[in-house]
């Protein structure tokens, strides 16, 4: 009887820690058999609508509008390693290693509500916000079961990199401005790849909470969270001590700058219409010229009060390109279609 004891004990805690182990593992398993059991909705994988820039010789927008349903929304060009880098470190530090749910993160975050008895910290990835982007519900436990559900599937169905890709398009950047490329021209007046590093860090921390940290209406919110973005970024090793230390010292110089539209609305408007697609509708057009041009034509018939329609063309005789055209007829806007570039 003596020696039985021990070994009535060890089956006892082993059916203790199996009954644990279950429980532990039950969300695991749960969400693991929903996800392969309830088909993805296919309709989900639907892009949002995006409107076409017209661009300049330069490469930069000319002219641009927003997309059918309101948005600030431009075509997506390739990631910006930096900004991919700051955004993992902002969103999900282990968004490389997990699949599609950060469980650590998961305990983590339940714990600290537990304690606090509210909740205080969450536990979405960049997987599972992509799935919140594409499908938005309120707030609630089912919806974060469901995020969780979704985020296993979207992640056996796309690539990382993919993922990351869809989350720099569809992020919130504040005000009508959705998606990195958006993001980056209305904080900056600058595409993504020339951002500096401080720039970069600030324009992954917007999504978190684009209105609480708008820059130009809540500067020291914007900076504290662009700071712990770099800091993080120098503890992932993405900086140096240098890099790091230089991008803290740069000031905050975000402001909210309009939608580029340079050049007569009458011509580059039914352009951007008529040429609309994915891609942005590139130009022959110099910026300074077109200014000009356009300048030169509003001094010419203020000079003559009885004229009601004027053209100011200027070509390339290198080439023939068009550099810029400014009028006052609405018949003429064809003219500018001669100035998209050959593919």
């Amino acid at each position: 009887m003596v020696k039985a004891e021990p070994v009535i004990r060890r089956r006892r805690w082993r059916r203790w820690a199996a009954a644990v182990l279950a429980l532990a593992t039950a969300p695991w398993w749960g969400i693991e058999l929903a996800s392969w059991l309830a088909p993805y909705p296919a309709e989900l994988e639907r892009r949002p609508p995006t409107a076409a820039p017209v661009l300049d010789r330069a490469g930069a927008p000319l002219w641009e509008r927003t997309a059918r349903d309101g948005a600030w929304r431009l075509p997506a060009g390739p990631v910006e390693p930096r900004l991919a880098a700051a955004v993992e470190a902002a969103e999900d530090r282990r968004f490389r290693s997990h699949g599609g749910i950060d469980w650590p993160a998961v305990a983590a975050a339940a714990w600290r509500d537990l304690v606090n008895r509210r909740i205080v910290r969450g536990a979405s990835t960049i997987t599972m916000q992509v799935q919140r982007l594409r499908d938005p519900r309120p707030r609630s436990p089912w919806t974060k079961l469901v995020e969780a559900v979704r985020a296993r599937q979207l992640e056996r169905r796309h690539g990382k990199d993919a993922l990351l890709a869809e989350w720099l398009a569809r992020a919130p950047f504040g005000a009508n401005a959705v998606g990195a490329e958006a993001g980056a021209w209305r904080w900056f007046g600058l595409p993504p790849d020339r951002l500096t590093w401080a720039q970069v860090a600030l324009l992954a921390a917007l999504p978190q909470n684009p209105a609480r940290l708008r820059p130009d209406r809540h500067p020291q919110a914007a900076q504290a969270r662009r700071d712990r973005i770099l800091a993080a970024l120098r503890s992932a090793g993405a900086i140096d001590e240098r890099s790091y230390a230089d991008a803290c010292a740069e000031p905050l110089d975000a402001r909210w700058h309009p939608l580029p539209q340079e050049g007569d609305p009458l011509l580059v408007a039914p352009l951007a219409a008529a040429l609309a697609g994915p891609a942005a509708v590139a130009t022959t057009i110099d910026r300074a010229s077109q200014r000009t041009c356009a300048a030169a034509l509003a001094a010419r018939l203020a000079s003559l009060p009885q004229a009601e329609a004027g053209l100011v063309l200027a070509v390339d005789p290198r080439d023939g390109a068009v550099l810029a055209c400014a009028q006052r007829s609405p018949a003429a806007w064809h003219v500018l279609s001669h100035a998209r570039r050959s593919p």
